[in-house]
């Protein structure tokens, strides 16, 4: 079994939202000031991150192995790898997991890896002198298995804040696509002597034609610069966080070509998070449409149908004769955006639309993703996703490698992170979590309708988010702990991960963890949150 292709193309977005390692079940509301910290790069391009002045980082090349280093003798190794020629199956990543943890601490009483995720794993271990974590996420890409690996070893008298400096750094590291030198097991389209992708260009889109967007630029949310985003160059720009509340908080970017024929955008700050109806809400007032607890009362809408039903409202003003002529569901979307614990509901679709805008005929992609979370007759359901482009049909490929170099350029500003809470940030962190995901997905199931009729390079696209969920959380996996809200007062917390239900008190004083149901009559049922 060889490990090969060190250096993948990962998109490591991490939750801010977490806690101490090793943390009890409470809320948290520390905030990590991130805007001394100075930038690393990598001597070959492969990968930048952001560290505290001072802490040492180190790349082993043979290895692709990565270690970050404080003053104080805390230590995050991270380790991407890729195993060629074989299946998840096959491969066992719990017991692959514990023969690489064993063989970077061989003399180490490591606990038994316990499941956090999807093909995600958790251990840990404690000495006179440390404490250590690990945390393994992999997937199928192809004939070939791609993962991570972090271990964070923390000094016994070592400072709190060490954990919550790794858990920062790792959501500043950044995998660059121009380099790439994974084996793909056998993928139609391999990569020339210098390492990149050929026949990719710029915009990460295989010849299928050139795209006439050729010029970029980033563009910086003018209301916090919370986001960037490459958009094209000489194209009309529109966006910004829309903030509603500490933990309510919408990024949007909408861009309209010079000649108002093509729009693209990601997000919608009008999309409320919303509360099911209940009889007992109705009785109270609060019926289908009004507010409560800063959402809407609406039945939950299901990914598929919430998108058709988005499209045409948007569409209808300017196109006549919409229909949709294609769809398809996204599993792959819905758990890396939604998780795959804590969900009732979790759904994610796309549909192509056709019309006529005049005498020309026009083609629409919109995506749309979807999250409920039911517990004792009430729940919570969200929007996580939402995007699209529309253009003539004549200029398809153009509309979708513009919305499609969007959802991978599309990044969260770490000062501002840094600044946020930490839960405003992880909400705001959905849209960078999963873009290449999304990309990939899209374009796996349009490209080849294209104008230019071009068979999709799979490899490409699959090694842009080898990591889905997992990645999202890999340090919520490390410390074990999840995010859930409390329905009847808006207030979210973090707990350890691991029983299979949370309770809160009637006082809201004390959280507690239950695999057997509610302690008591009176205490509430925490939903998770996505």
């Amino acid at each position: 079994m060889n490990l090969i292709g060190r250096r993948i193309l990962i998109s490591v977005a991490i939750a801010a939202n977490i806690c101490l390692f090793g943390q009890t079940e409470k809320a948290f509301a520390q905030n990590m000031d991130t805007s001394n910290w100075q930038e690393y790069g990598a001597p070959d391009n492969a990968f930048n991150m952001r560290v505290p002045r001072g802490w040492s980082v180190n790349l082993d090349k043979p290895t692709g192995r990565i270690d970050v280093q404080n003053e104080r003798g805390a230590v995050l190794s991270i380790l991407p790898f890729a195993v060629s020629n074989i299946t998840l199956e096959k491969l066992n990543p719990k017991v692959f997991f514990e023969m690489i943890i064993k063989s970077f601490a061989p003399n180490e009483a490591w606990s038994s890896p316990q499941p956090v995720g999807e093909n995600a794993f958790r251990a840990t271990y404690t000495n006179a002198t440390e404490h250590a974590s690990s945390a393994i996420v992999v997937s199928q890409n192809g004939s070939s298995v791609l993962g991570q690996i972090c271990i964070v070893k923390l000094p016994v008298k070592g400072q709190s804040t060490d954990a919550e400096e790794f858990a920062a750094i790792l959501g500043t590291l950044k995998f660059n696509a121009t380099t790439s030198g994974v084996n793909n097991g056998g993928s139609p389209s391999g990569t020339d002597a210098g390492g990149t992708d050929a026949g990719v260009p710029y915009g990460g889109i295989p010849n299928a034609g050139t795209p006439s967007v050729q010029n970029w630029t980033k563009f910086t949310d003018p209301s916090e610069q919370s986001f960037f985003v490459d958009v094209p160059v000489g194209w009309k720009v529109d966006g910004g966080l829309t903030r509603y509340g500490a933990l309510d908080v919408r990024p949007w970017v909408k861009v309209v070509s010079p000649d108002n024929l093509i729009t693209a955008f990601i997000g919608d700050g009008k999309i409320s998070p919303c509360t099911m109806p209940t009889a007992q809400g109705t009785a109270l007032g609060f019926g289908i449409g009004s507010r409560y607890n800063g959402t809407i009362v609406q039945p939950y809408v299901p990914a598929r149908q919430f998108a058709e039903r988005y499209a045409k409202t948007l569409l209808k003003t300017f196109l006549t004769d919409v229909q949709v002529t294609e769809e398809h569901n996204h599993p792959d979307v819905a758990a890396a955006v939604n998780g795959t614990v804590g969900s009732t509901k979790s759904e994610a679709a796309s549909i192509k639309l056709t019309g006529m805008y005049g005498s020309t005929p026009a083609v629409a992609y919109f995506l749309a993703v979807t999250k409920a979370t039911v517990a004792y007759g009430t729940g919570m359901w969200w929007v996580t996703k939402i995007a699209g482009v529309v253009g003539p049909a004549e200029r398809d490929a153009e509309g979708l490698s513009v919305i499609l170099h969007m959802l991978q350029s599309f990044e969260v500003n770490p000062a501002w992170e840094s600044n946020s809470l930490r839960n405003t940030a992880a909400v705001s962190q959905h849209y960078r979590q999963v873009s290449q995901q999304v990309s990939r997905s899209i374009s796996e199931r349009y490209w080849s309708q294209q104008a230019h009729n071009d068979k999709m390079n799979q490899s490409y696209w699959n090694r842009q988010a080898t990591q889905d969920r997992a990645a999202n959380n890999f340090s919520n996996y490390i410390r074990g702990v999840e995010n859930v809200r409390d329905t009847s007062t808006g207030q979210d917390y973090q707990v350890q991960y691991g029983p299979a239900s949370h309770y809160i008190d009637s006082g809201s004083n004390y959280v507690v963890g239950s695999d057997q149901g509610a302690p008591a009559p009176d205490w509430r049922e925490l939903i998770r949150l996505p």
